[in-house]
């Protein structure tokens, strides 16, 4: 039993009553102070009592001692991350005192806070010119993060484009890199050269539209470098899919925009290279193991677990994964969420 959370529901309970801290106590047949300290969570419950308010009040015991806890503090978490609360927002101790001791406040502010989420996505879908400027200036990795998980991080029509692809170019895990360097220069004209580090100090890929080249970095292993080259060709084949799934939302900045069609050419990239039905099946074969997963498909195990969170196709879904990466200093660097789940950063 968690007395943190008894002490608030008492005092709840005895309000909804019209009763006194007094009125309570010879009800229940215990002194006041006793009942005052309940209040406070300067005692924890007992069996004797908790049975007596269910017997004299109606309540279920199971509600009073009930604890979601957890599950307010990562919604309030989550909320704070909004650029609204950048100059003020609580630690963690101050958020953990304010569900334990002011709940209803807690549930007015999630409340109010929901409400204020959703007015700002119908000002955005009816346009930015619309907006406040500090709205607009909204960090894009929230917006994006929400708009995947809106589509629960599952886009039917990038499965279908890879699909496509995958049975106009037959390969294996193995041959793919080569297949996807000769429909660049084949089809589109794109030479791939690899380029020493050092005359790409501050990038990975250059894309030069111009030269018609796709400069990749020695510094990429094998991989990265298959995976950045179904990047590219998405762009280049796909655009108008990218285009149209994204046309229904209106973004706060064309730069928002633009990141989110980066990251569903990811999407797109990772479909490509782990095709939907032989990854789900591999994956039930293996029970999930991610090391046998980027080994069958010859990928890294982030992008491994990164397609695993992407397997919610109709008729055919596999376990909803959440997905996080975090790096040395415990900051979240990437998220994807297959559920309706809130993360708090």
């Amino acid at each position: 039993m968690e007395k943190a959370f008894v002490g608030s529901k008492l005092r709840q309970l005895r309000r909804s009553k019209n009763q006194t801290q007094a009125d309570m106590a010879a009800t229940l047949g215990i002194s006041a102070a006793y009942v005052n300290m309940l209040e406070k969570n300067q005692r924890s419950l007992s069996v004797t009592v908790l049975m007596a308010l269910s017997d004299h009040y109606g309540v279920d015991w199971r509600d009073l001692v009930a604890d979601n806890s957890q599950a307010v503090l990562s919604e309030v978490r989550t909320a704070i991350q909004d650029p609204f609360f950048v100059n003020a927002r609580p630690d963690l101790d101050e958020l953990r005192s304010a569900i334990s001791h002011a709940p209803a406040f807690v549930d007015s502010f999630l409340a109010l806070y929901r409400s204020h989420h959703s007015t700002l996505e119908k000002m955005m879908h009816l346009g930015s010119e619309l907006m406040p400027e500090s709205l607009v200036r909204a960090s894009p990795g929230a917006a994006i993060h929400d708009f995947f998980r809106e589509n629960g991080n599952h886009f039917e029509a990038l499965e279908h484009a890879a699909e496509a692809l995958s049975a106009e170019e037959p390969h294996d895990p193995y041959t793919v890199q080569q297949i996807l360097q000769t429909r660049l220069l084949a089809h589109h004209g794109y030479r791939v050269v690899t380029s020493p580090s050092d005359s790409l100090p501050d990038t990975l890929r250059v894309w030069d539209e111009s030269e018609r080249t796709i400069y990749l970095s020695e510094a990429l292993d094998h991989q990265n470098r298959t995976f950045q080259l179904a990047h590219a060709l998405c762009f280049i084949e796909f655009s108008d899919v990218l285009a149209t799934i994204t046309d229904s939302t209106s973004f706060a900045s064309d730069s928002h925009a633009t990141r989110c069609h980066v990251e569903l050419a990811n999407y797109f990239a990772a479909a490509f290279l782990m095709p939907y039905d032989a990854f789900l099946d591999k994956a039930e074969e293996t029970r999930y193991d991610l090391d046998r997963l980027a080994a069958a498909f010859a990928v890294s195990i982030e992008q491994a677990a990164q397609r695993l969170t992407t397997l919610q196709r109709d008729g055919r879904r596999g376990v909803p994964f959440f997905f996080l990466r975090i790096d040395k200093a415990g900051n979240v660097t990437k998220r994807f969420n297959a559920t309706s789940f809130s993360s708090a950063e």
